[in-house]
């Protein structure tokens, strides 16, 4: 006798819940945007600070090699650039973060409990906490331009 092969839940996670055609398949809002550049830039900001205490070590060197360091950074282009967007990750890994802390810290936006929806859609798709998103993208915008204005003025550029 043959075994029946057991039926697969469908809330099961893994690549199976991704491949599973009846599985409604989550949509990609700002609210998720946000969460994977969120950990992006986390992972990118790790790495710079581990590249920037070994900038720094050379300051163990002497004075010339950390001159040397920061006149090849300063006169590159794409150091400047760098450093631009180096500001850009900052500014939106920061506000993202404030706007986290508001949300499940101080549950600002999170909304009313209701009764649950199949699939469940989660509150911040339309209520404040997608406004609060958006206000925190402008500002960071905003704040990213004003560097750039700053550090291209500073490089000479402006």
């Amino acid at each position: 006798m043959a075994r029946k092969k057991p039926k697969l839940l469908e809330n099961r996670g893994g690549l199976r819940h991704h491949l599973n055609p009846r599985y409604p398949k989550a949509r990609w809002t700002a609210e998720r945007w946000a969460f994977i550049l969120h950990r992006l830039t986390g992972i990118f900001l790790a790495v710079y600070l581990l590249a920037h205490i070994f900038v720094t070590s050379r300051v163990a060197q002497g004075q010339d090699a950390w001159e040397a360091i920061m006149s090849s950074i300063e006169s590159n282009p794409l150091g400047v650039v760098g450093e631009w967007i180096l500001w850009g990750v900052i500014v939106f890994h920061g506000l993202n973060g404030i706007r986290l802390i508001l949300a499940e810290a101080l549950g600002i936006g999170v909304g009313d409990p209701r009764r649950l929806k199949v699939p469940p859609e989660p509150e911040s798709v339309y209520g404040k906490q997608r406004a609060l998103l958006w206000i925190f993208v402008v500002l960071g915008f905003i704040a990213w331009i004003v560097g750039g204005l700053i550090l291209f003025g500073e490089a000479g550029w402006l």
